[in-house]
């Protein structure tokens, strides 16, 4: 039996993570902050394989060290763990240097404690791949995105830029550090990188539905609690199944052919007029309430030009994967929360 260290364990793609990772008879080694927060883990997956360790700042130096010094018999690192926020307080101390630092320590250690150490897999971001333009607001006519694309927004801009900006340039400036140390150091083990772009779907445990919630089922978590009049924001994007994602990091860890890539996860395209109509023909009855907003603009709505022209067949190619549906993706986050809020 394989043993995997997943950092994190809290995150909502890394719950998913480790529930397949179970479910395919792994041992799985969760970081997480607090005691509190890794009781309450192990109630959830209720399994004997899985255990956690207390990783309380993963920028600390050495804070992965312990983890593997105790645990020689860690095969696999999926290293999911990484500051969230879109703050514009002081982004540079609170964002930047703590994602840069984050990937930093968790390398470092592999590298020196990591002995029975195969693979390591990083969770990065399509932020790290295209959004170079966010710096002059403007998408060129002629972007195209693949996975050899790099967002390219300098440090010292990044540091003086608002909290989302910031965000994205904390993504690529910690996925480049991913490969200078493998161009720096030679590790012994590999490497792969799991790019996707919003992630949504349904929670891993109804304990996890929320009043908020984090990542895109927010944005459909907010959505159904509009009042008759009101209209939805114009939040729009890529998206991508919270069990793909989990499932793509598994294929990543788990095949050669992964190894040295970049995986870039997309698709559907979404907006909110979109998960609006979603709502309304999967559970009129229980969102009634909900407006219709215009449905007639929801085409308009999902035009995937305000991203650039997004391709990742390579990726596709790769993982072999059956992708949930957008629709299905979205009618298993509205069945969760009716069943959990009793609607």
């Amino acid at each position: 039996m394989s043993t995997v260290l997943v950092s994190g364990a809290t995150g909502f793609i890394a719950q998913h993570i480790i529930k397949q990772l179970l479910e395919k008879k792994y041992k799985v080694i969760g970081t997480v902050r607090t005691d509190a927060k890794g009781q309450h883990l192990t109630k959830n997956f209720n399994n004997p394989n899985f255990l956690y360790v207390l990783v309380s700042n993963l920028a600390t130096p050495g804070g992965f060290d312990e983890v593997f010094q105790q645990h020689p018999e860690i095969e696999y690192f999926l290293h999911t763990a990484s500051p969230f926020t879109l703050s514009d307080d002081n982004v540079e101390e609170n964002l930047l240097k703590p994602a840069l630092a984050g990937t930093k320590e968790a390398l470092t250690s592999a590298h020196a404690y990591g002995k029975n150490l195969k693979k390591l897999v990083v969770t990065s971001s399509y932020a790290a791949m295209g959004w170079t333009y966010l710096v002059d607001k403007s998408i060129p006519d002629d972007v195209y995105i693949d996975e050899a694309s790099w967002t390219d927004i300098p440090w010292d801009v990044a540091a003086k830029s608002d909290g989302l900006t910031a965000y994205i340039a904390s993504k690529a400036h910690a996925e480049r550090e991913v490969w200078n140390f493998k161009e720096r150091e030679t590790p012994n083990f590999d490497l792969a990188v799991v790019n996707p772009t919003y992630v949504y779907g349904p929670q891993a445990f109804d304990s996890d539905v929320t009043e908020h919630m984090g990542e895109t089922s927010e944005i459909i978590n907010r959505i159904i609690k509009l009042q008759p009049g009101e209209t939805p924001h114009r939040d729009r994007g890529l998206c991508i199944d919270v069990r793909d994602v989990a499932g793509a990091h598994i294929i990543a860890m788990e095949r050669d052919e992964c190894t040295d890539k970049r995986l870039l996860l997309f698709n559907a395209a979404f907006s909110e007029q979109n998960f609006l109509d979603l709502v309304h023909k999967f559970y009129p009855e229980q969102f009634k309430n909900v407006p219709i907003g215009d449905p007639k603009t929801t085409q308009a709505t999902l035009t995937k030009t305000f991203w650039g022209d997004i391709h990742n067949e390579k990726t596709r190619e790769i993982l072999k994967q059956d992708w949930y549906s957008h629709e299905k993706s979205v009618k298993d986050i509205l069945e969760q929360i009716i069943r959990v809020r009793g609607l």
